[in-house]
């Protein structure tokens, strides 16, 4: 059953559904323009497609109108993508295309994920600095880092061998960039970037894991070490920051704690379970939950406590 099945009119909602379900942002139109292509097919209309994927799809006119005026519609293929700072969306939904495919052996979305991917890199890929560039790369890279962390933990075999190997070699970079990204944390007493910090320590916690590198994982803990050292309640009441940061950056926290528990001392245990079983990690996505779950890693769940 479609989401919007009920809404009226229902052709109207029918296509917009069909519409979003395909990743469209700008500089990533193929695969609309070829949607229209094929619209225009089905319905026996004449259609033009050009190399930069603008499309033209002209229909005859209504019987007795032959002699009006020619109307055209025009609008945009593309839409512009945007999310709050932290937010790790992925737009092209390379991971749940590559879910899609292991799950239902659905192979077009398998060729969709994979497209992505092969754009994303082909976009933004730099090739000097080995990341992946933005107006903004440190959100750019740890959004793009849990994307594909967990895209080879959980449909890993589905994966062409040489594309993983490209994938690691991506991840190894951004790995490579993170721990020199700066931030308030270690500038200043403002608490606002305990967020960021967080998001990148699990970023590289899971890249550690993904790469077995004791290098990176030691850099995770870094970053850790300092968030900890500072965080006393709630990232929200002590950053100030806005909630999206927040929603991103408290969980993350919690993530990379659990990754990175065996390597915490017991002090250090201590305190991340203080702060969870005081339901401090808000959000309500409490430190319990995170662990209780076991949503990082696919063996069982540890009892929680601070030994």
């Amino acid at each position: 059953m479609a989401v919007l099945e009920n809404c009226e009119p229902k052709r109207v909602f029918h296509y917009f559904e069909e519409i979003c379900k395909i990743p469209h942002g700008s500089g990533n139109t193929k695969q609309i323009s070829d949607y229209l292509v094929q619209f225009a097919r089905d319905h026996e209309l004449s259609w033009y497609q050009d190399a930069s994927n603008n499309v033209i799809i002209r229909r005859p006119a209504s019987k007795g109108c032959e002699l009006a005026p020619t109307v055209i519609l025009q609008g945009h293929c593309d839409m512009v993508c945007e999310k709050k700072p932290g937010s790790s969306h992925d737009f092209t939904m390379t991971y749940w295309n590559l879910m899609d495919a292991k799950l239902n052996g659905n192979q077009e979305s398998l060729e969709r994920a994979l497209t992505h991917y092969h754009f994303t890199v082909g976009q933004f890929w730099d090739e000097k600095k080995n990341l992946f560039r933005s107006d903004y790369d440190f959100l750019m890279n740890t959004s793009i880092a849990l994307t594909l962390c967990f895209s080879l933990r959980d449909a890993g075999e589905i994966i062409p061998a040489e594309l993983k190997e490209d994938i690691r070699f991506r991840l190894r970079g951004i790995a490579a960039y993170l721990p020199t990204y700066t931030t308030a944390l270690t500038n200043n007493a403002d608490l606002r970037a305990n967020n960021q910090d967080s998001f990148a320590s699990l970023a590289l916690a899971l890249i550690s894991e993904e790469l077995k590198d004791a290098g990176i994982r030691a850099n995770a803990l870094v970053k850790f070490r300092q968030i900890l050292a500072k965080t006393q309640q709630s990232f929200w009441i002590e950053g100030g920051v806005d909630v999206g940061y927040q929603s991103v950056g408290e969980p993350a926290f919690a993530a990379a704690a659990d990754i990175l528990w065996d390597n915490l001392s017991f002090s250090e245990k201590k305190k991340v379970a203080d702060l969870g079983l005081n339901n401090i990690i808000g959000n309500g996505y409490g430190l319990e939950n995170a662990r209780s779950t076991s949503w990082i890693r696919n063996t069982g769940a540890r009892a929680f406590s601070a030994a």
